[in-house]
């Protein structure tokens, strides 16, 4: 289009603004009934739509502000080669600009087989521990007091625990009342009244995280309630806390 490169750069940012900003406010509209949600589940998940729709809003700014930059900056050994081109005529400017593409394709080829080559490595580690731990875990047996599938290992750890009654009382005052603040359910304040009772607890906690999806902490969430259902079946009393 026998343009300079800083005016192409620019314009192609110009380009992609408006689908991209109605795209990001599209997804992050999608998260906006949360902010409606009260009680416990309030507490649960503002702060992971919050997290998504930070994320999404510095994408958006990265996208109109540093790519552009970054473009800039990795074409920088060919922008005086490219603006002096321009100015010697379509002929001149076709033979520049095949020149830098096949040196550019010729890059990007080599960054491409490199990333990928690396990529390839890291999913490969990350493939064996996953397999390791799944299907060979008496490889890595001795990195754990008790072996994390088997049924039993929960039941016979619960009933070699010995909490006082007192802390006990006094956690559940403390979750309860923290808990009645927020406008828990019925459910809620009733797991802790079986807390206090003697009921065990099987407890899980997520890390505060701003540019991070809220996949990971539902999964904990979902895990412990799941393992305190089935260890009740069992005849020992779990609630779960996250």
């Amino acid at each position: 289009m026998k343009k300079p490169m800083i005016r192409a750069i620019l314009d192609g940012a110009m380009q992609i603004a408006v689908p991209a900003f109605v795209s990001t406010l599209c997804i992050c509209i999608v998260f906006v009934p949360i902010f409606f949600l009260s009680g416990t589940a309030k507490y649960l998940f503002q702060p992971l739509a919050m997290a998504v729709i930070f994320a999404m809003l510095a994408s958006y700014f990265l996208s109109r502000t540093v790519v552009p930059t970054m473009v800039k900056f990795l074409m920088g050994g060919h922008l005086e080669e490219i603006d002096t081109s321009l100015a010697q005529g379509l002929e001149e400017n076709e033979t520049a600009g095949d020149k830098i593409d096949n040196e550019w394709s010729e890059k990007s080829d080599r960054q491409s087989d490199g990333a990928k080559g690396f990529l390839e490595k890291i999913v490969g580690f990350l493939k064996s521990i996953h397999e390791t731990f799944n299907r060979g875990f008496d490889k890595v047996r001795d990195f754990f007091p008790a072996p994390p599938f088997d049924p039993a290992t929960v039941t016979d750890s619960a009933k070699t625990l010995d909490y006082p009654d007192h802390r006990r009382v006094a956690v559940a005052e403390i979750l309860e009342r923290q808990n009645k603040n927020w406008g828990a359910d019925e459910k809620t304040l009733a797991n802790i009244e079986r807390l206090r009772s003697g009921a065990h607890a099987i407890v899980t906690g997520h890390q505060a995280s701003l540019f991070g999806g809220p996949l990971f902490s539902l999964l904990k969430a979902i895990s412990i309630a799941k393992i305190a259902a089935e260890t009740t079946a069992r005849g020992i009393p779990t609630v779960p806390i996250h």
